[in-house]
């Protein structure tokens, strides 16, 4: 007998990730584990509307699953704690 038209494909499994000690030394003991290259000038860089420049930068891009540079994530971590403690302090002061 054959199966019904709604079901489901199986789960894929999740890819095993293996402790590799060398990966976490060259990540902590390297210019390019700590800043990669990511273009930190588009982060930090305001653009104005009398700054304009011929081109125009995008935003630089991770996937989900990549390795973010130390620094980066140690920033963008921060940014999102003092984000979660401002959503904690602000609604008492709402009247």
């Amino acid at each position: 007998m054959s199966e019904p038209a709604n079901t489901q494909p199986s789960p894929t499994p999740a890819p095993q990730r293996r402790f590799d000690i060398s990966h976490y030394i060259h990540k902590v003991s390297t210019r390019d584990g700590w800043l990669g290259d990511y273009d930190f000038g588009w982060l930090c860089t305001p653009v104005l509307p009398f700054m304009k420049t011929k081109k125009s930068r995008l935003p630089p891009f991770y996937a989900i699953d990549a390795q973010l540079p130390l620094l980066l994530a140690i920033v963008c971590g921060l940014q999102h704690a003092l984000a979660m403690l401002a959503g904690l302090i602000t609604p008492p002061y709402v009247p």
